[in-house]
């Protein structure tokens, strides 16, 4: 169904629907974002975030922790579910923790791998849901890249 002559998957729409309080899911994708720090989408918020012309893991756009390896995803004081994240590594391989919380309380974390030599897909269970911050960090130093970051707020 269609709603205010948009098409559903349009983020203007996405945005209304959030305002009049029905939930969505939204993929990150970079595609058509411009190069530079990211700031996300309505309704989720990116800190460390830079997007880059990359096609190794889908499309021709990615998003590049940069040298400190991390990021994090804010909802805007709402709450958010993480579904899943595509990985990949710029050396041969990286282990990435991610870390959800909830009202400033860590609420789980896990570790992903990215590899250099293809993308990785993780997928997240119940303990990534209703959740208002994700923190991505490498383990040690380096950057990595992500795209397709699947989420329902």
């Amino acid at each position: 169904r269609r709603e205010l002559g948009r098409p559903p998957d349009s983020i203007r729409w996405q945005a209304e629907m959030r305002y009049r309080g029905q939930r969505h899911s939204l993929t990150v994708d970079f595609e058509g974002a411009p190069a530079g720090p990211y700031s996300g989408e309505p309704g989720l918020d990116f800190s460390g975030l830079d997007v880059i012309d990359y096609t190794g893991i889908s499309g021709s756009k990615a998003g590049s922790s940069g040298a400190d390896g991390s990021f994090t995803i804010t909802a805007n004081g709402e709450d958010f579910d993480l579904d899943g994240i595509s990985l990949r590594s710029v050396g041969a391989y990286a282990y990435v923790q991610a870390a959800a919380y909830d009202d400033g309380a860590q609420v789980g974390s896990t570790w992903l791998v990215a590899y250099g030599s293809q993308a990785s897909t993780s997928t997240f269970g119940t303990t990534f849901d209703d959740i208002d911050q994700v923190v991505f960090s490498i383990y040690g130093s380096g950057e990595f890249y992500v795209d397709d970051i699947l989420t329902f707020l």
